[in-house]
């Protein structure tokens, strides 16, 4: 689990990384955006990091090891994490478009009502993972292990989640339109409870 250390604002968020203040009450919302994504890329492993509230454009975040980070209620527009490492990373809330999550080796992440467009998590391993509440469109997943992940109260549209390992995926109160599942093991997923 990341380290919480207050926003000095008082608003009950987490401080960004090397600061006492928030993304929100930062002085310089943009600047500090610059300043945490060269932190980042200065980098191949972090750990604690937090960096919510912020702003990321065309950044290459690739290649690292994440472990407890915190990039709630950021966006990120044409960011690449690919072939990346995480543990006990925390997107909550954030804005995804078009990044790339592709070749990625992840566990325990947390995607809770973020929003995904066109991004890309195909031939990686997305286990343990939390989407709900989340809107998904013209995302790719396919060829990925999702084990045991969550897609409850989702919105799905337009995405590819094929030939995947979905065993223990939950897709309940899920509206999945135009989603292909081609190849995956959907007998193993839960779609709805049964009534015992």
């Amino acid at each position: 689990m990341f380290e919480f250390k207050p926003c000095a604002a008082g608003c009950g968020n987490g401080a960004i990384t090397g600061s006492n203040l928030c993304g929100l009450h930062c002085v310089d919302r943009d600047t500090e955006s610059r300043r945490l994504a060269m932190y980042i890329t200065e980098r191949k492993e972090l750990h604690n990091l937090c960096v919510s509230h912020l702003i990321f454009k065309n950044q290459d975040f690739s290649s690292r090891e994440y472990y407890g980070c915190n990039f709630m209620e950021s966006i990120f527009i044409s960011c690449s994490f690919k072939k990346s490492r995480m543990r006990m990373t925390f997107f909550d809330m954030s804005i995804f478009n078009d990044c790339d999550f592709s070749n990625c080796d992840t566990q325990f992440l947390s995607f809770g009502g973020a929003s995904l467009q066109s991004c890309a998590f195909q031939d990686s391993e997305l286990v343990h993972l939390n989407f709900c509440g989340a809107m998904i469109s013209n995302c790719e997943f396919s060829h990925s292990n999702l084990y045991n992940s969550r897609f409850n109260s989702t919105q799905i549209n337009n995405t590819q989640i094929d030939d995947c390992n979905i065993k223990k995926v939950f897709f309940i109160n899920s509206i999945m339109k135009n989603v292909s599942l081609k190849y995956s093991n959907t007998a193993e997923a839960v779609f709805e409870y049964e009534n015992n």
